[in-house]
């Protein structure tokens, strides 16, 4: 059982909920998946480096877990720009909302998800070979980053002919009329 669970420096929310817990059986996993769950709290928070290791001694009875918390530094979301051609909208649509925000925390699954988002929007508009890189711009004391996401669309593909083949039982008509495809218009 654990005889008490400590993180050394500020705690915060960091320590709810977790497995490990005072009075719990420590078992073997327990100490690396909570060490795991505070390594995404911490980025969570936009500690973009941040590390946990558990450390619990050997033997039986009750046993302190320590977590060992480097959050490394906590940066905010300074400016956001998509640098590229215009998005291609379609009818009705606006502006994709991306994960990444001013002002909000700096981090990497945001980053990867607004990428994603970015990809999507040009894939749909038919452009199969679109690129997006991100780029992060740190501050000197690294609190602050700017992000910049490079666009570089590729050529547009477009559905020269549809041609169905094998139809026996149902009608050409039938399933031209259930396709999204059409010729002229962008392949996605």
């Amino acid at each position: 059982a654990g005889g008490s669970v400590g993180i050394p420096g500020p705690r915060g929310p960091l320590l709810g909920g977790l497995a490990t817990r005072v009075g719990a059986p420590v078992r073997d996993s327990d100490p690396a998946a909570a060490a795991r769950t505070l390594t995404r709290r911490l980025e969570e928070s936009g500690h973009f480096e941040a590390d946990v290791e558990p450390d619990a001694a050997e033997g039986g009875g009750p046993v302190p877990v320590v977590f060992l918390a480097r959050p490394g530094p906590q940066a905010t979301v300074g400016t956001v720009t998509v640098d590229g051609p215009p998005l291609p909208l379609s009818a009705g649509a606006g502006a994709p909302e991306l994960a990444v925000q001013p002002g909000g925390p700096y981090r990497l699954r945001d980053l990867a998800t607004s990428r994603e988002t970015l990809l999507s929007v040009w894939r749909r508009a038919g452009y199969l070979d679109a690129r997006v890189d991100p780029e992060a711009r740190f501050s000197p004391d690294r609190t602050r980053v700017d992000v910049r996401f490079v666009l570089e669309p590729g050529p547009r593909t477009i559905v020269e002919d549809v041609v169905l083949a094998g139809l026996r039982k149902t009608r050409e008509t039938t399933v031209t009329r259930e396709l999204t495809l059409r010729r002229g218009e962008p392949f996605s």
